[in-house]
């Protein structure tokens, strides 16, 4: 069954300057959406926002066109990769794996990392915790899921082994992405938006995306 996510008149101010003016998102199972722009221009501001985590002074958010206040509550609807980790340091892996139940094994089978189910999070390799992190949400059975720079920091070959997992998994969800790592997103998304000055912009030509370069930092 096919689902739709829509984040539809979201209106952002921080003091006088506008961060966000009357966006519209939309996201569908079965589909991987780019999210790029510049530093600073919202993006992050908008995954929050979508998320329920940031107050808007306007927004609506829609899972199959049912107005949801707080996305984060509703527990199969949406869940969210922020930049900074979120992972508790002094659990061990088992002990999230049980929480998120999802499998180690698989983890394993996704990426090529060295791992231990007795190891305690603080003690994994920055780009080991990410990948747990964003392995947890990958998988958990959620409609849609919002990954805000998903790919900095991790090695040329995870960031493949990341591709696949996302591009396999989008059978049952829809992905929102956005990464400074445009190359590795331009190559999975099957469609893009452009937010700049406030404004989004939906561009379907994924191929010829480059004739848009100057609106974002590679």
């Amino acid at each position: 069954m096919s689902h739709i996510l829509e984040a539809d008149s979201v209106m952002l101010r921080f003091g006088d300057r506008a961060i966000l003016s009357d966006i519209y998102l939309k996201s569908e199972t079965g589909r991987i959406t780019g999210l790029v722009g510049n530093n600073g221009s919202g993006k992050s501001s908008l995954m929050k926002v979508i998320f329920g985590v940031l107050h808007a002074e306007c927004k609506s958010v829609r899972v199959d066109g049912k107005y949801l206040a707080q996305p984060y509550l509703v527990p199969d609807a949406v869940n969210y990769l922020p930049q900074q980790n979120f992972l508790p340091q002094t659990a061990t892996v088992n002990k999230i794996c049980r929480q998120y139940e999802v499998s180690l094994v698989g983890f394993k089978q996704s990426f090529d990392v060295a791992i231990k189910g007795s190891d305690h999070v603080a003690d994994l390799h920055g780009s080991t915790r990410r990948l747990l992190e964003l392995f947890l949400l990958i998988k958990r059975p959620t409609k849609f899921t919002l990954l805000d720079e998903p790919f900095t920091h991790l090695s040329p070959i995870l960031v493949q082994q990341l591709q696949m997992l996302l591009l396999e998994e989008k059978r049952h969800k829809g992905f929102v992405l956005t990464d400074h790592n445009f190359h590795s997103l331009k190559h999975i998304a099957d469609d893009l938006y452009f937010l700049n000055n406030g404004v989004l912009k939906h561009r379907n030509d994924v191929e010829n995306i480059e004739t848009y370069r100057s609106l974002f930092e590679l």
